[in-house]
């Protein structure tokens, strides 16, 4: 039996824990790693050792002790055995495996030695250190990947770059997860539109959801803080980010009212004309004015009529105009009242009325001209407008309507009105994609009959007025913050507040990016004040970033946080206060001075420098230190001051405090300067404060007392209010003057005294005794007057008041102002009745009132009877209106109106129409189901998505949300993340993206949360979770060895076939094919293919010389190689032919063999030598020739590189030719050649 010797150490293997992956690695003795991808020939090169590897393997584990954590195993010396010796065993039986008795006995005792009892154990528990460490470390890595993500907002972000600039820089402006391919608008501070660096005020988001503009930061936006926001027009939700605006700005424009025109004249038109013109409002100055405009006569109309005013905006359009249909022939005059913040203008209108002289044909007659729709950034709807289409003609009229905007929809599109008749036209707007700010549209109606119509067509302007959205207010949104190592901690404290638009307080979460930033209230609502808390255990010294996000249900708000932690023995500066406000009255007095705190946290001494930086407004700000120095942890104050000046009005003005500091060695603090933004607002001075729209009485001829606009006979209140910012009461006198008609105009009472901040009215009344139908003016003057000093006068108010005694027919309003429906509709079907009635002298004697329903539903669920009824004036008509709620879904607010247009022969009356709003709320419960309930899919590396459905499976509307998982990966994220009003049985979805472009093969858990509220009454309705798991695979790819193949032959010859290697870098398979070649001479050896992972094909290419002939320049084609995934390749295939050596041509001269040889001299000179070699069986005469010296600007042209040889003689003659240096060919010597064959 053989004796086996064995080693007597084992070798010994590091088995570390990789800290950043949760992939265990096996590293041997060489130090070399062997992952979980690596293939077999990576783990064989890796495992493969040399001598003396064993003792590298220790020395590298030592050296990275300190790096990463190892698990190791002792060695220890296996001591020397005797083998044992055993009897030789009996021969095996005949019938055994005769392979078996070939097989040394020794051989058997291999397994016992390898695996024995001792080995086995130390191995076992190797690998369960191995097993343990490895899970320990995955659920560590989980724990912080999870962690991780927890600390990322989910949602749309905004970068802004820089955050901190001087008017005139161009920002950067990138925002991510926002609607893919939605509009976005443009704003800063809260709702002020600006424009970007291309002029325009809304972008669209790219296929991902992100944008990547520039704007420039205007003169006008003033010096401090600011926000810079961006709103999705799909979902109605902004993303802001703070912005600090520093430099001097010089003293703030005052805002500027600007009209385009002094005075309209809309000319003369007959009774169905209608005249628009458009004017155009701006604000020159600074800031935004806020502007809302009325008119003094009721056939004087305009849309929009309120609105906001930016500076360097492009102006707001508006369209005045003149409706016709109701008056008579004559003059008119009127005025369009503007008020605003910035001051008030009235302009002056002329219009003239003509009879209207129709001839046998229809005539179209539109009322009113404009219409003005108000709603909500966000919200629902507004309800729906009517617009009366009557015929004063003498035949039907047959019209339609059409639209020159997608939001703006009109019903019916047609129609038929008969002589003397009308129908109504009911125009509904779409605001869900519509952004704050005016969206104006046009309809346009036309004749359609076969008759042509008279004033065909006409357009009615339409505007939509969007008021912002409710936002949260951060101050400040930025923070700086220093501390030194030893600190532990620095806080600050913010405070958080909401925009005048905001109906209540606002719910807000908060979510820092950061580890080291937190805050002590993750959840709260508007108005708080949370601490912001830097923590700065186990920060090494430099500079940190870290921001908190804001969220509330109507978008989020970012807060900049820098912070920059110093060596304990660095000085560190500490100012007490992140921002300083003051506030006073114009002429008042200067508000009290506020002291700045100023610390050094550092263990070294500092000095420093305070300078007041005004952005706006002269100079106000003054400060009592300018300098000074501070000791470690010793604190001083400055007095900061802010005087009012005799050229500041009302408005905001804004300034900073910089604060520099040095070390002892002169050398700047880290962070400095630091800025304290100052903001100084100055109100409005004491005064008496009046509506500044004018009072409009109506009458007609005969009548007492005129009626206001709400039809009060007891005349309308003018109310006064005393300002907050007078000190004492205000005595006020009120008197009225008139410019024509007498003494009709009144108040009372006369006089009184207001507090501060405290109301009182004086009613205004109109006598028509005595009074001819016409316009009449007058004036309400208030005078007020400080009590505490009789002689000062605070100011005077001065208020227009007009009179319309009115010949005509009036419509009057309804005897109620509004119908509710809510309690009685659980019946299914209810009723009320109102009366309407007409005053005035009516040329007709009768009147035709006309009712008409409208609804944004299309199921009619509002009904109103009669559908006529005749009058005469002085009288009334008795109208019912009835609601059916059968069929409606519950849980909803159902609204409608109804109209009532009342027409003397054909034409409008005033007051005509009368609108008649109608409520109805159904109770209900909403059910949310959504689905799939699940999806696992592979996907390979890309962009996809899942849609989600989101059902109403209740009978009420309900309001959902969706969202995503905390700790899912960042490839998914949601197309929408709320949506409102899902009404019952109603169906939306949700697109799940997944974005695997750059995520590694393997597999990835989203969780859809979806949840939901009712509509109406706000209670949850509950939540769905859905599972998502993708496998990301990875794409099969074509990769081909070369692109380019170069094939040389003799003209005539056939070259050797060439190939290209195609093989397959990626996963799956791929199936190749390869084009036809473009030139004949080239052919393939076959024409598909396939590669995987594993095999690779090979292209071959062969070459056909035949018919082709040596050229100078090679012969090009090529090869398109189409994989069935990914990019086809272009092969390139040249083709080289040279012409041959020159053919012997045959002679019977002397049988020797010559040989040439062309030898260069040795300076460059080419050299011929011809010598004969005898042939076999002669013995001709040896004949030599000198060699002939070439000179050496002629050029060879052919050389003769074979070496001598001895041939059977023949016959053949030879030359050799040269070019001279002129490229032209010399003969230099023709030679008779004797070969034997």
């Amino acid at each position: 039996m053989p004796a086996l010797d064995f080693a007597d150490t084992l070798d010994v293997t590091d088995i570390p824990t990789r800290h950043l992956s949760s992939a265990p690695a096996l590293y041997t003795s060489m130090g070399s790693s062997v992952g979980p991808d690596d293939d077999e020939r990576t783990i064989k090169q890796k495992t493969s050792t040399t001598p003396g590897s064993s003792s590298r393997g220790v020395s590298r584990g030592k050296s990275e002790e300190s790096q990463r954590q190892l698990t190791w195993q002792k060695v220890v010396e296996t001591p020397r055995r005797p083998i044992a010796t055993y009897p030789p065993r009996p021969p095996l039986p005949p019938q055994s495996l005769p392979v078996l008795r070939h097989i040394p006995y020794g051989w058997f005792a291999v397994p016992r030695l390898l695996f024995g009892p001792r080995l086995i154990f130390w191995f076992s528990l190797a690998l369960i250190i191995l097993l343990i460490g490895g899970g320990t470390l995955g659920m560590v890595e989980a724990l912080k990947s999870t962690s991780a993500a927890d600390q990322r907002p989910a949602g749309p972000a905004l970068q802004v770059n820089p955050s901190s600039a001087d008017i005139g820089t161009i920002l950067s402006l990138s925002g991510v997860g926002l609607s893919p391919r939605a509009q976005i608008g443009l704003f800063r501070d809260n709702a002020i539109p600006i424009m970007d660096t291309n002029n325009a005020s809304a972008i669209f988001a790219d296929n991902d959801g992100a944008i990547n503009d520039t704007v420039l930061i205007a003169q006008d936006w003033g010096g401090g803080p600011h926000t810079i926001m961006l709103e999705d027009a799909r979902t109605h939700r902004y993303i802001s980010t703070p912005l600090e605006v520093t430099g001097n700005i010089g003293p703030l424009r005052p805002a500027h009212f600007k009209i385009s025109v002094a005075a309209l004249d809309f000319m003369a038109g007959d009774q169905a004309t209608n005249t628009l013109k458009k004017i155009s409002l701006s604000n020159s100055g600074a800031g935004q004015i806020s502007w809302q405009a009325t008119t003094t006569q009721p056939w004087l109309m305009l849309s929009p009529q309120t609105g906001l005013l930016s500076s360097n905006m492009p102006p707001t359009d508006v369209m005045v105009a003149a409706n016709r249909a109701n008056l008579q022939p004559g003059d008119y005059t009127a005025q369009v009242v503007f008020s605003s913040t910035a001051g008030d203008i009235r302009l002056p209108v002329n219009m003239q009325v003509l009879p209207l002289e129709a001839g046998h044909q229809p005539v179209l007659q539109l009322s009113p001209a404009v219409l003005s729709f108000t709603g909500a950034d966000g919200g629902k709807d507004p309800d729906p407008q009517v617009i009366t289409v009557s015929n004063p003609g003498s035949l039907p009229l047959d019209w339609q309507a059409t639209s020159d905007a997608s939001w703006l929809k009109v019903a019916p599109q047609n129609n038929r009105v008969q002589p003397s008749m009308s129908s109504a036209a009911k125009v509904s707007v779409d605001t869900s994609s519509l952004l704050p700010g005016t969206h104006s549209a046009h309809l346009t109606f036309s004749g359609t009959g076969p008759n042509a119509a008279l004033h065909s067509p006409q357009s009615v302007y339409v505007s939509v007025t969007i008021t912002p959205n409710c936002g949260l207010l951060i101050s400040p949104g930025l923070l700086n913050l220093t501390s030194t190592q030893q600190q532990g901690q620095v806080s600050k404290t913010i405070s958080l507040g909401q925009t005048a638009s905001c109906s209540g307080s606002v719910a807000w979460t908060a979510q820092s990016n950061t580890s080291w930033l937190n805050i002590d209230q993750k959840q709260g609502t508007t108005s708080s004040t949370p601490s912001i808390t830097a923590s700065v255990a186990g920060l090494n010294p430099g500079t940190y970033n870290g921001s908190i996000t804001f969220t509330s249900g109507h978008g989020s708000q970012v807060l900049l946080v820098s912070l920059s932690v110093l060596p304990n023995n660095s000085p560190a500066l500490s100012l007490g206060l992140s921002t300083l406000s003051f506030s006073t009255n114009a002429g008042g007095s200067s508000p009290p001075a506020q002291q700045l705190t100023l610390s050094n946290t550092g263990g070294k001494m500092l000095s420093w420098s305070a300078t007041g930086v005004v952005l706006s407004g002269g100079n106000w700000l003054s400060l009592d230190k300018a300098h000074g120095q501070l000791n470690a942890h010793q604190s001083t104050t400055i007095n900061v001051r802010a005087a009012l000046l005799n050229t500041l009005t009302a408005n905001t003005y804004t300034g900073l405090i910089r604060v520099s500091a040095v070390d002892e060695t002169g050398h700047a603090l880290v962070k400095s300067p630091q800025n304290i933004p100052i903001t100084f607002v100055v109100g409005a001075a004491c005064s008496l404060q009046v509506p500044s729209q004018p009072l409009t009485f109506y009458g007609y001829t005969g009548q007492t007392i005129a009626t206001g606009l709400n039809n009060s006979r007891t005349g309308q209140a003018v109310t006064m209010t005393a300002s907050t910012s007078c000190k004492s009461p205000l005595n006020w006198r009120a008197s009225v003057t008139t410019t024509s008609g007498g003494n009709w105009l009144h108040t009372a009472p006369a006089s009184g005294t207001l507090a501060p901040n405290k109301s009182a009215s004086t009613q205004v009344s109109a006598n028509l005794t005595g009074l001819k139908a016409g316009n009449y003016a007058g004036k309400l003057q208030i005078t007020a007057t400080d009590s505490a000093n009789q002689n000062k006068v605070i100011n005077i108010q001065t208020l227009d008041i007009y009179l319309n005694v009115q010949p005509p027919c009036t419509l009057q309003a309804p005897s109620l102002a509004s119908l509710d429906f809510s309690k009685l509709a659980a019946a299914g079907s209810a009723s009320q009745s109102i009366k309407i009635g007409v005053i005035g002298t009516c040329s007709a004697g009768n009147i035709s009132i006309v009712p008409t329903t409208a609804s944004s539903l299309t199921k009619s669920w509002l009904t109103v009877s009669p559908t006529n009824a005749v009058i005469k004036s002085g009288g009334s008509a008795t109208f019912t209106v009835t609601v059916n709620s059968a069929g409606l879904a519950t849980g909803q607010q159902y609204t409608g109106s109804v109209s009532f247009a009342a027409l003397d022969a054909g034409i409008a009356i005033v007051g005509s129409p009368q609108s008649l709003p109608v409520t109805m709320s159904l109770g209900g419960t909403p059910k949310l189901t959504a689905g799939p309930t699940g999806l696992n899919t592979n996907v390979t590396p890309g962009k996809t998505s899942q849609p989600i459905a989101i059902n109403n499976v209740g009978d009420a509307a309900l309001d959902w949300t969706a969202s995503l998982q905390a700790g899912t990966a960042p490839y998914f994220s949601l197309s929408a993340s709320a949506g409102k009003h899902l009404a019952a049985g109603g169906t939306t979805s949700v697109a799940l993206l997944m974005d695997t472009t750059n995520a590694a093969p393997g597999s990835y858990v989203a969780n859809v949360l979806v949840s939901a509220t009712n509509s109406l009454t706000g209670e949850d309705v509950g939540s769905v979770r859905i599972p998502v798991t993708i496998t990301v695979v990875m794409p099969p790819t074509m990769a081909v060895d070369k692109t380019s193949l170069n094939f040389s032959a003799l003209e005539g010859d056939t070259p050797a076939d060439q190939f290209i290697t195609i093989s397959n870098i990626g996963g799956g398979t791929i199936i190749w094919t390869a084009s036809a070649p473009d030139q004949p001479w080239l052919r393939l050896g076959s024409n598909t293919g396939l590669a995987n992972a594993s095999t690779t094909s090979k292209l071959v290419f062969k070459v056909n010389t035949s018919g082709l002939s040596a050229s100078a320049q090679p012969y090009v084609s090529t090869v398109t190689i189409t994989p069935s995934a990914g990019n086809p390749v272009l092969i390139a295939v040249n083709l080289t032919l040279s012409a041959p050596a020159p053919t012997p041509t045959p002679t019977t001269q002397p049988a020797s063999t010559p040989q040439v040889q062309i030898t260069p001299t040795a300076q460059e000179t080419p050299t011929l030598v011809v010598s004969t070699t005898p042939a076999v069986n002669s013995s001709p005469t040896s004949i030599v020739r000198t060699p002939v010296s070439i000179p050496s600007h002629v050029q060879i042209a052919q050389k003769i590189q074979q070496p001598a040889q001895v041939v059977q003689p023949t016959t053949a003659t030879r030359e050799a030719v040269h070019i001279d240096s002129s490229g032209q060919p010399v003969e230099i010597i023709r030679s008779i050649l004797h070969h034997s064959r």
